[in-house]
């Protein structure tokens, strides 16, 4: 599975302009990480690759998921 199916159902136009969708990468990560300023549109990135749920999920990490809770002992 690519970034762009993990990350959206279908792929929509925002993923149409990203070199990522365009050269059909395996992993988004990769490509990032050998050829910066490549025109990777990152629309669904936030932050770190580590901290993205395709990167974690390729690499079998466990999803992070915030908890919001009143119970302090949580």
């Amino acid at each position: 599975m690519r970034c762009w199916e993990y990350m959206n159902n279908s792929p929509g136009h925002e993923c149409a302009d990203c070199v990522v969708y365009k050269v059909r990468a395996t992993w988004c990560f990769r490509l990032v990480g050998a050829v910066k300023g490549a025109g990777h549109e990152k629309h669904f990135c936030s932050g770190l690759c580590q901290e993205c749920p395709y990167y974690r999920r390729v690499h079998g990490l466990p999803t992070k998921c915030p908890v919001i809770s009143q119970d302090e002992s949580f």
